[in-house]
């Protein structure tokens, strides 16, 4: 799980410096932040799907002081 958020999270900050890229001028960023942004969503709407099927699930709400212990 730990490595498909961080999978996720380097397509998103390369897709967003490859937008930034894209709007300075260089021509190849558009395609590259388009492909990164198709790799994101291919890793987080499953993630997201495997989560949806943990609500309400008995046990799984946080403590009502949750904040304070982290």
């Amino acid at each position: 799980m730990r490595i498909l958020l961080a999978l996720g999270a380097v397509a998103l900050l390369g897709g967003i410096a490859a937008a930034i890229a894209f709007w300075a001028g260089a021509d190849q960023g558009a395609p590259i932040a388009f492909a990164l942004g198709g790799c994101l969503v291919a890793i987080v709407v499953p993630v997201g799907v495997s989560q949806l099927g943990n609500w309400g699930v008995p046990g799984d709400e946080p403590p009502l002081a949750w904040w304070r212990q982290h």
